[in-house]
């Protein structure tokens, strides 16, 4: 966990430069331990006879998981939400940036698809945005576990940001049903990081065959610099109007209607040779001549 309670009940955070003695685990009012090491990230750990649930999960989490929370300011961490009938304890959020009401999840791990759907339809039907952020970095690769596609399949600006997912969560992604363009969505959104920047991550704007190929938005989000997370949700369209991508757009543009005028005039130059032809070859013909 990167946040506890203190013997007042107010809440802590684990990268402080105090070390706590006194924490507590803010679902089951265990003492938790605060762990500050030399090389791992700094956090709250129960004790390994605790039967807590919530504060078992919060603590196994990756490094990966750990260092992009951390971007986000410690009072928008583990942000807790309350069913509204029964009072209890719903869900636990990675981030919720309470200004532009967003909750962002990151995801190093599989989870089940009862939880996503669980989680996502929860926030959306309380009016909070969600976004999702599934890590596929690998060292080994310049894009992490996604391959680039082979097949093409949509427009020229977006062939070099199409990818094959191969060990995508495809069922759990499936269960919410959004269909293929992801980029029509002003609330949900689904992003992926592959290792190219510390902070950088990216969005995905459509899908094929049930997540098994993606196309990326050609905006990164820096998470660092978006703390009103409306990167997340603004349309394609507008990242395309803007510099580079309108120049490029028109030169293409362009280059579209000088190859079509070009087609144009060789056409009319095959039909006007065609009929010239006709004409010079009738002309040869030697004319027959009739008894009356």
């Amino acid at each position: 966990m990167l946040v506890a309670l203190d013997k007042y009940n107010n809440r802590i955070y684990a990268n402080s430069s105090e070390r706590y003695k006194e924490c507590y685990c803010p679902d089951c009012g265990e003492s938790v331990i605060h762990k500050k090491g030399m090389h791992n990230k700094p956090y709250f750990a129960h004790k390994q006879d605790s039967a807590c649930v919530y504060g078992l999960n919060k603590d196994n989490k990756s490094p990966w998981h750990i260092r992009m929370q951390n971007i986000f300011p410690p009072e928008s961490l583990e942000v807790r939400f309350y069913d509204e009938e029964t009072k209890e304890l719903k869900y636990i959020a990675d981030v919720f940036l309470k200004e532009c009401n967003t909750v962002i999840e990151f995801q190093h791990s599989p989870i089940s698809d009862v939880e996503f759907l669980g989680r996502t339809l929860f926030h959306l039907n309380a009016g909070r945005r969600i976004v999702w952020i599934f890590d596929e970095s690998n060292d080994k690769n310049e894009f992490g576990r996604l391959k680039e596609s082979e097949y093409g399949l949509s427009d020229w600006i977006h062939s070099n940001l199409e990818f094959d997912w191969p060990k995508s969560p495809r069922k759990m992604l499936n269960s919410l049903n959004v269909g293929h363009i992801l980029d029509k969505y002003n609330n949900y959104s689904v992003c992926v990081y592959y290792g190219d920047g510390e902070n950088t991550v990216h969005r995905i704007i459509a899908q094929n065959g049930g997540y098994k190929s993606i196309t990326l938005s050609v905006h990164p989000i820096d998470l660092a610099n978006n703390m009103n997370a409306d990167d997340f949700f603004t349309p394609e369209s507008y990242w395309l109007s803007l510099s580079p991508w309108k120049e490029k757009i028109i030169a293409f543009q362009e280059e579209c209607q000088r190859r079509k005028r070009a087609e144009a005039e060789r056409k009319a130059a095959l039909a006007k040779a065609a009929t010239q032809s006709f004409f010079e070859a009738a002309s040869r013909r030697p004319r027959r001549r009739y008894r009356l």
